[in-house]
């Protein structure tokens, strides 16, 4: 099958599940700063697609939602941390849609209710606070729900974290295609996509995406919700679906993709100022607002690991969204504001 044939079967799979009208197209544009010679830097803006910067996640959401109402869900059982972006988001998308969220939480020790713990406090009545101890049994504990929920005669789901579900996936398959139209509208193709991976969902259906339309990139994926043996299970996982939809097996022996932990902040949630100072001068030189617990980190490691592989060629960052988080950094930011201390260049000894 030629990469042309292969295209146009992607399409056929995504156009063949029906989704809500939210946005699936984002732009790519270069970014100002460009340190690095030989290689030039563009940025994808998914964190212009939805309210709250929903980013990424919206193209889940598209198929998702649509796929519950098809099958009239009207409860929904979901589990994920308490800064979850995407426990908040898809609790506003289900209420939109009058279903009803039942979330369980793993419990933060955090005292002050902010950003996204805020907005999925505000938004959900049905909150179910798991210990990190009890967290190994939470989706029995979530399955359980969902019985009882069932046995009083409502249509209840049960969604694992970060949403992954067939129907999931094809939404999540319109990043590759995306992709094709930026590249087309900038006239280039990327040989180098930086992007970034909480539960794996959305990194995965892309990576699988590229491998099946041929696409010759280098994929650098900064694994900041789990570790390299998590995101492989849920990669196998998410082809298995995406052979079902195929209808055919699909050849993973070129896997052009590398992952990576994160060198500082390893631990999900913690953002120390170096990270915040990467923001901060993401946002007065780019205009980007960059959530400090994923798109900062990734673009931090990203301007370390080009040098050091000397990469070249056009590098795309995939901004993925979920802004709201910096806003809970107000103080730290404008101290580091106003001792004028963002890190100057990849190279600086401050960093």
């Amino acid at each position: 099958m030629s990469h042309r044939e292969k295209v146009l079967k992607l399409e056929k799979i995504i156009s063949s599940q029906k989704s809500e009208a939210y946005p699936m197209h984002s732009r790519a544009h270069p970014l100002n700063r460009q340190p690095f010679d030989g290689a030039s830097l563009f940025v994808k803006r998914e964190d212009e697609l939805g309210v709250f910067s929903m980013g990424s996640k919206i193209r889940k959401y598209r198929t998702l939602i649509e796929d519950l109402k098809e099958r009239k869900v009207s409860k929904v059982v979901l589990i994920g941390g308490e800064n979850s972006n995407h426990i908040a988001f898809f609790s506003l998308i289900l209420k939109e849609n009058r279903i009803e969220p039942f979330v369980f939480l793993r419990k933060t020790y955090e005292k002050e209710l902010r950003g996204t713990r805020l907005l999925t406090h505000l938004l959900n009545t049905n909150i179910f606070l798991i210990e990190r101890k009890d967290w190994g049994k939470v989706e029995d504990i979530a399955k359980a729900k969902q019985l009882e929920i069932e046995s009083q005669g409502f249509k209840a789901e049960f969604l694992r974290e970060g949403g992954f579900s067939k129907a999931g996936l094809i939404g999540a398959l319109t990043l590759v295609w995306d992709l094709l139209k930026n590249e087309n509208e900038i006239g280039s193709a990327f040989q180098h996509i930086f992007l970034d991976s909480g539960t794996g969902f959305q990194a995965a259906a892309f990576l699988l995406g590229l491998n099946f339309i041929d696409h010759k990139a280098k994929c650098h994926v900064l694994l900041l919700g789990g570790d390299t043996l998590e995101f492989e299970r849920n990669l196998t996982f998410l082809k298995t679906v995406f052979e079902s939809l195929l209808q055919d097996k699909l050849s993973f022996n070129d896997r052009n993709f590398e992952l990576y932990q994160p060198s500082v902040g390893k631990s999900f949630g913690s953002t120390p100022k170096i990270i915040l100072k990467q923001a901060l001068q993401t946002l007065l030189e780019e205009g980007l607002v960059l959530d400090p617990f994923y798109s900062a980190k990734l673009f931090f490691e990203a301007n370390k690991i080009i040098p050091e592989k000397n990469l070249k060629g056009n590098i795309l960052y995939i901004h993925s969204g979920g802004s709201l988080s910096l806003l809970n950094y107000g103080k730290e930011l404008m101290e580091l504001k106003s001792q004028n201390s963002g890190p100057r260049n990849h190279q600086d000894p401050e960093l």
